[in-house]
């Protein structure tokens, strides 16, 4: 004996189930929609016809009533528009004001590149520390030091002994 999916009347029978009450969704759904649609006219209408009982109301009893109907959408507009200049000058404030700060105390610096080097400017003073064509020499043996840190005054440990008259254990007297 085998099982046959289609003489199932069991199954039969939910299937025709779930198909009615799929309809019946998609009738009340439409239902819904066309009662939205009417209410949705219906306020839209008593909106505007309130208003303008409301402008007559207001010109009889000598309130002010602005004629212009489109000054408050270009208002709305402009606040809109200048709103992103806002954001931008407050973000601008933000992340630039510590850095300027720490520059006009000369707590850090700035620097500049050029075709060749960099220069590095001190605070907000123009004046350069380094110019592009200088070339740095050790304060010792007078090799070129270019290659090393901006502050750097010689070019290895034994110059910078050599400099200072470094004498080895000097200090624990052996």
């Amino acid at each position: 004996m085998t099982y046959s999916v289609s003489q199932d009347t069991f199954l039969h029978t939910m299937k025709q189930n779930v198909v009615t009450l799929e309809n019946e969704r998609k009738t009340s759904q439409k239902r819904l929609n066309s009662i939205l649609l009417v209410m949705t006219l219906m306020f839209g209408g008593l909106s505007v016809g309130l208003t303008i009982v409301l402008r007559d109301h207001r010109k009889r009893h000598g309130q002010q009533v602005p004629d212009s109907n489109v000054r408050m959408t270009m208002i709305i507009l402009d606040l809109s528009s200048r709103l992103g200049e806002v954001i931008v000058d407050v973000i601008y404030t933000i992340v630039l004001q510590p850095f300027n700060y720490l520059k006009r105390k000369r707590w850090i610096k700035t620097y500049q590149l050029t075709d060749s080097r960099y220069n590095a400017t001190v605070g907000t003073e123009e004046s350069t520390i380094l110019k592009a064509n200088t070339i740095r020499i050790c304060d010792e043996c007078q090799t070129d030091i270019s290659h090393k840190r901006s502050d750097a005054r010689f070019c290895s440990d034994a110059c910078r002994m050599q400099w200072h008259n470094f004498v080895p254990h000097k200090s624990t007297g052996q």
